[in-house]
This record gives structure tokens, sequence and C-alpha cells, in this order.
């Protein structure tokens, strides 16, 4: 016995409908990259901050305090280089 028609299976997507439309998407990712980029920079500040206030561990000079946020920098940049990879490769096959 055969199964039950295509139509008749369940769930589908809608082709027709402006949905599907690339335009929506990238609109959407657009924002959450944004507002991933601002949560960053508030992290960063209060993590700044609290070093800046923190007196428990030492005296905090500028070169100590410049090579955290570099090495902070390099590694955050170093997830955007992934993330980035991560998608092309899940876009690509």
């Amino acid at each position: 016995m055969r199964g039950p028609h295509p139509d008749e299976r369940g769930f589908e997507p809608d082709y027709a409908g402006g949905a599907t439309s690339g335009r929506p998407v990238v609109l959407v990712q657009l924002i959450t990259t944004a507002a991933l980029a601002v949560c960053t920079a508030v992290a960063a500040t209060a993590v700044s901050i609290g070093m800046a206030r923190a007196a428990t561990s030492g005296d905090f000079g500028a070169d100590s305090l410049a090579l955290k946020l570099f090495i902070l920098g390099v590694i955050l940049a170093g997830l955007g280089r992934i993330s980035i990879l991560i998608c092309r490769s899940a876009t690509r096959g």
C-alpha cells in the first residue's frame, strides 16, 4: 500500500509567501549582530570598571590594564572569526 499523498503529509513550507525571501533574514541577522556588539561593549566596560575599582589583587597600572584589554580584544576577534567560518561552512553545504 502506498503512503499518503504529498499534500496530506503535514506541514510544508509556504514558498509563495514573502517570508522565505532573504531580506527579512538579513535584517534580523543585522539587528542581532548590532545587539551583540552593544552587549559586548557594555560587558567590557563593566569589566574595566570592576578592574579599576578592585584593590585586592595589587596595583593595576595602565600597562597591565592595556595588556588585558588587548588580550580580550584578540580573544573576541578570534571568536568572531571562528563564528564567520562556521556560518560560511553551514551555508555552503
